[in-house]
């Protein structure tokens, strides 16, 4: 009796693990991507509107130096949702062919690489990276600008 109610444990269990695992098999576990193409094509815009004027804040933030720390994790918070909007905008784009969006999504790429840049020199160097990101930011609210008159 003590075997067949040890080998029942074991076969419930192995029920109730299955069964979860099976649950979750189409869940996107880690998938960033996923929630990218749910995105229309004004969510991606209103997403990097919306995170392009936090990162503003946040520059403006790491010009004290007792809040820089906080307001450069921030930063990268908002960094990874406008890429995420980026990537959705991009994947509409590309689906219509919209050359002049897709142009622009290049320039938006290559703004955000120096914001990116300018938060790595603030590090070392604030008096030189702080202006290289209100430059970029400057630089990427023109591109969105150009973005919206295309919409």
């Amino acid at each position: 009796m003590k075997k067949f109610s040890t080998i029942v444990v074991a076969l419930a269990m192995t029920l109730l693990i299955s069964g979860f695992a099976f649950a979750m098999k189409d869940m996107p576990h880690g998938d960033k991507k996923a929630d990218d193409k749910a995105m229309t094509m004004h969510d991606s815009m209103q997403v990097m509107e919306d995170n392009l004027a936090m990162m503003k804040k946040d520059v403006e933030m790491m010009k004290d130096a007792g809040m820089r720390k906080k307001a450069m994790g921030t930063m990268n918070m908002h960094m990874t949702d406008m890429h995420h909007g980026m990537e959705a905008a991009k994947g509409h784009a590309k689906e219509k062919g919209d050359k002049g969006m897709q142009g622009s999504m290049e320039q938006m790429d290559k703004e955000m690489m120096m914001l990116m840049k300018g938060m790595g020199k603030t590090k070392k160097d604030p008096d030189a990276g702080i202006p290289m990101m209100e430059d970029s930011i400057m630089k990427m609210e023109k591109t969105m600008m150009q973005m919206k008159s295309m919409m």
